[in-house]
């Protein structure tokens, strides 16, 4: 009798453990089927320039719309910690180059890492990390 519950017990968790990963699998599949149908042929690449500015660019054939951009520098530091710029439309083909304007003051040690992060309304987020410089103090070294 406890063989034929062990046994049973055991064919249950087989069975739960093959369905609940394959339903979690065709709700992902479903997820990004719809994600791909909302971007529809929009594309946006990034492209990091300096410690002040980075380029986007719209490799797709539709125009984005409503392209929300943050810049953020990492490293340990006091001072600026992120800028947040908006762009109304980038049209097919174009690119756009967003800037970081002003004094910016650091005071810090060590490597810094400028992350660029853009996504659009018909477009997937887009993200792209670059160490560009070291910090002594209040004194920057770009590279």
């Amino acid at each position: 009798m406890k063989k034929i519950v062990a046994i049973g017990m055991l064919v249950i968790f087989l069975i739960s453990s093959i369905l609940v990963p394959a339903t979690a699998m065709k709700t992902q599949i479903t997820k990004n089927s719809t994600m791909r149908s909302l971007t529809g042929n929009t594309q946006l690449q990034l492209k990091i320039v300096s410690y002040r500015r980075a380029i986007i660019k719209n490799v797709g054939d539709e125009d984005a719309y409503n392209i929300d951009c943050e810049i953020a520098y990492k490293g340990f530091k006091t001072g600026l910690e992120y800028v947040d710029k908006w762009i109304e439309k980038i049209e097919a083909g174009e690119e756009r180059e967003v800037y970081v304007h002003g004094f910016i003051f650091w005071f810090g040690f060590g490597p810094l890492v400028m992350k660029v992060t853009v996504s659009a309304d018909n477009a997937e987020k887009v993200t792209k990390s670059r160490l560009v410089g070291f910090m002594l103090g209040p004194l920057f070294f770009p590279i």
